[in-house]
């Protein structure tokens, strides 16, 4: 997935909006967590208020297929020793 032109929550805001109606999913499972992982950061969605966090989440919704519990879940790793496991693939490049 390359989304490197969106950088602000204002642009997130306008695909989403603009993309209301259209499917999108990341193929592969690893692709899925590496790219939640790194949108993660770049929004540094810690630091968020709770209406960009939400914003932040419907994208992350809208590009992986995944519903708002998994998303949930994957969110509430972030910043905690752990490694997300896929396979035999580890990914630990989170932080």
């Amino acid at each position: 997935m390359n989304d490197t032109q969106l950088e602000t929550l204002d642009e997130a805001r306008q695909f989403l909006e603009a993309t209301e109606a259209v499917s999108f999913q990341i193929e592969s499972k690893n692709t899925r967590y590496r790219w939640l992982q790194h949108t993660l950061v770049k929004f540094r969605y810690l630091q968020l208020s709770k209406t960009d966090k939400g914003l932040i989440t419907r994208y992350l919704r809208k590009l992986t297929g995944y519903s708002l519990v998994q998303v949930k879940r994957l969110i509430g790793r972030m910043g905690k020793p752990v490694v997300w496991c896929v396979s035999d693939e580890l990914l630990r490049d989170f932080i």
